[in-house]
């Protein structure tokens, strides 16, 4: 009998405390999280003012915090992970050169603060900013095309801002998405044919509002709306993806250089 009221008590014990641990647990995690953006913000504040000796000690707390944390609970995907810490590496490697670059450690800071912010404001993300931006980048490369203008400095522009944009694409989009965007842009970095240099940039228009407003259904409708992939357009796409496997290194390496 002592044995049954024992085991009664532990399980109403055990109903009573579960809900005050999983909201704990909850707390915790978004606490953890507010702790990422702040960090971020003021990092990227403290790049701004150039004081860069503070920027590296906050963000070496980040990056200890953020090495520590349990990510199964904040549901981010290996991608996601992945594109966290390396917004955080790129930034250490450039704060920690002998001769700090001020436009490419506010670049590589705005770039870490939009990665975070992604994790910490899933539903108004800073990221989402960059909708008019890009929409206008785009327009004037179509209009510049079609006037018979060269878009080579106009596309330099463009992919700089894909790659501060990229990291938080990754954190909230699926691989499939961002791998669809990738693919555009490659293909306009290697593809010099005007024709098809507007065929992309056209796609590219009817992309935006889907990839920041709608759905990854939205996105899937436009880059593939009926369905069926032609053969000719499935040997260029795996011709895309080859390039751009064999040429990522060298493409990141161009697009540090924009900002240096």
């Amino acid at each position: 009998m002592i044995l049954l009221v024992r085991f009664f008590c532990m399980i109403m014990m055990s109903l009573f405390l579960y809900p005050n641990f999983v909201q704990a647990k909850q707390m915790w995690s978004e606490s953890d999280t507010k702790l990422w953006v702040s960090s971020a913000m003021q990092i990227a504040k403290e790049v701004d003012a150039g004081r860069y000796v503070e920027a590296r000690q906050i963000l070496d707390e980040l990056a200890k915090h953020f090495s520590h944390s349990n990510f199964a609970e904040k549901e981010l995907s290996v991608q996601a992970i992945q594109a966290l810490s390396t917004s955080i590496i790129d930034l250490e490697g450039r704060l920690n050169r002998i001769t700090p670059n001020p436009n490419e450690l506010n670049f590589y800071a705005k770039r870490l603060l939009m990665t975070f912010d992604a994790v910490g404001h899933p539903y108004q993300p800073m990221w989402k900013s960059y909708y008019p931006i890009l929409k206008r980048q785009v327009d004037k490369m179509i209009s510049d095309i079609k006037q018979g203008k060269d878009i080579r400095e106009e596309r330099n522009i463009l992919h700089n801002h894909y790659v501060i944009l990229r990291p938080a694409l990754v954190v909230t989009k699926t691989p499939t998405t961002v791998q669809k965007v990738d693919s555009l842009f490659l293909f306009l970095e290697r593809d010099s044919n005007k024709d098809h240099q507007l065929i992309a940039l056209n796609q590219l228009r009817k992309l935006w509002y889907p990839l920041f407003y709608g759905s990854e259904q939205d996105v899937l409708a436009v880059t593939n709306p009926d369905g069926k992939v032609p053969v000719s357009t499935f040997l260029s796409v795996i011709s895309v993806i080859i390039i751009g496997i064999l040429t990522f290194v060298s493409w990141r390496k161009r697009m540090q250089s924009i900002v240096s």
